[in-house]
């Protein structure tokens, strides 16, 4: 089928960041509750990138879970990472996303700790770790690590969250 002459005046521009990058605060591993952000600032925030050692710092707070473990649940190459961080680099969005994703549902795991009110002796980091590896009855039988590696996955894992939460398991 022939392109109409036309066909120019359609095309998409390059698309922008949501918002501003001035209004967004570039990730800070250690410090920004991801679970509270709106989604727009989310989006901002991955459109921004994440730089590897930063991508790196988020995995090395699972300190009971090797690396290269998470790394494979998240289908991103450890050799990837280990090239970007020593050159520097900002990870791509697809990447961003799904560290961003990981990080976010560690803070949902911290924040329903927190809405219970005791927090004292909770560790989420070797929590999440412990729970991420073992088989889910809400997953079909699968440990919620299957599924970090797709948004969708990371969604139902969150959804599966919130439902252990509040006690409602679809």
């Amino acid at each position: 089928m022939p392109i109409p002459s036309n066909a120019s005046k359609y095309r998409t521009k390059p698309t922008k960041p949501l918002i501003a990058r001035e209004t967004v605060s570039k990730f800070k591993a250690p410090k920004q509750n991801l679970y509270k952000l709106g989604d727009a600032q989310f989006v901002g925030l991955i459109q921004l990138g994440v730089s590897a050692k930063d991508a790196d710092l988020v995995m090395r707070s699972f300190t009971t879970m090797p690396n290269a473990e998470l790394w494979r649940a998240l289908n991103i190459a450890a050799s990837t990472i280990d090239r970007k961080v020593k050159a520097n680099e900002i990870l791509a969005p697809d990447q961003s996303e799904r560290v961003l994703g990981l990080r976010r549902l560690l803070d949902q795991v911290k924040h329903m700790v927190a809405e219970s009110g005791n927090t004292k002796g909770f560790n989420a980091e070797e929590w999440m770790a412990t729970w991420l590896r073992q088989p889910n009855a809400g997953l079909a039988g699968r440990a919620p690590a299957e599924f970090l590696g797709t948004v969708t996955g990371q969604h139902m894992v969150s959804k599966l969250l919130l439902q252990m939460q509040t006690g409602a398991y679809a």
